[in-house]
């Protein structure tokens, strides 16, 4: 009997985040390998500096790294954020996979949005009204059907999956 492992690795990790909100995940060993998982838990969107595959690689891109926007191209830490709040449809998964491990660094900190979204509209629902009224808050749906991607070459720590 052929059993497909890569569908069953997706089904895995799939199953991680439907149940965590996060899955983590290894033994990826190259970049056809990280856009067929992607490719297997939804369609993969592409970012405004993705390459033809949709991946994103974020490296140390020197002085691009001011520029507003485009804190991962550089060596600094990034102040916690939402990819691609600022569109209509974002995907409801990133993937992040690190190609190696950096001498220093690399940590991930993953926030789980809707939990804390959750938790404002219990303690504070005026706030999230506030919120709302400047269009802010993008509407959490549960089934993941757009996937963003991003590698992360010289990076070291888990490689997570967040929503």
């Amino acid at each position: 009997m052929l059993v497909d492992l890569q569908q069953d690795w997706a089904a895995g990790v799939a199953a991680g985040v439907a149940s965590d909100g996060i899955a983590r995940f290894d033994r990826i060993r190259s970049r056809v390998q990280f856009v067929t998982l992607s490719s297997s838990l939804g369609t993969v969107v592409p970012h405004r500096d993705s390459d033809g595959d949709g991946i994103t690689m974020l490296q140390n891109r020197g002085s691009v790294a001011r520029r507003m926007g485009f804190g991962g191209f550089g060596a600094g830490a990034l102040a916690p954020h939402t990819d691609r709040s600022g569109v209509i449809d974002p995907p409801a998964l990133l993937l992040v996979v690190c190609g190696r491990r950096a001498v220093s660094g690399g940590e991930c900190i993953a926030i789980d949005g809707q939990r804390v979204y959750s938790d404002l509209a219990a303690c504070d629902p005026q706030t999230v009204g506030a919120v709302a009224a400047t269009h802010s808050l993008v509407r959490w749906r549960r089934r993941v059907s757009r996937v963003g991607v991003r590698a992360h070459p010289g990076r070291s720590g888990p490689s997570p999956i967040s929503t």
